[in-house]
């Protein structure tokens, strides 16, 4: 438990990450997925099938607190490189919205919406669109 401060993850994801296990290219090169590892045609790892959002996940699964999962993927990595815990109002940010199961639901990449899953319950502009302009009402009705 007292090492649990201490974690901090990371992803050496490469593009092909996220894919159905299977043929893929890197970078020109022919590389396989497993559905956990990438290797080349030779077997040398190439990188990891599983983005950062697995990285709580499987904390988790190892009986470490969802709050301290999730910081070290979220807070541990700006400790690490002397960055300020938390965000200030006009910083730019990447942010996901994760559900119960730690499954991501929506990202925002620079404010605007890179993913966003059908059922959300509300409404969500189109992928590349901001999520929230200043000349937009907060609130609803």
């Amino acid at each position: 438990r007292a090492a649990v401060r201490r974690l901090v993850l990371v992803s050496d994801a490469p593009p092909p990450s996220g894919m159905p296990p299977g043929p893929a290219e890197l970078a020109g090169v022919p590389v396989h997925s497993d559905g956990v590892r990438i290797t080349t045609p030779d077997g040398r790892l190439a990188g990891s099938a599983s983005g950062i959002d697995a990285g709580p996940r499987t904390l988790v699964a190892a009986d470490i607190p969802v709050g301290e999962a999730l910081s070290a993927a979220c807070e541990a990595p700006r400790r690490l490189l002397g960055l300020p815990p938390g965000f200030t109002a006009g910083d730019p940010a990447d942010l996901v919205l994760l559900d119960g199961q730690l499954v991501p639901r929506l990202t925002l990449v620079g404010g605007h919406v890179a993913h966003a899953a059908p059922d959300l319950p509300f409404p969500v502009p189109a992928i590349g669109e901001p999520l929230w302009s200043p000349d937009q009402p907060v609130g609803g009705p």
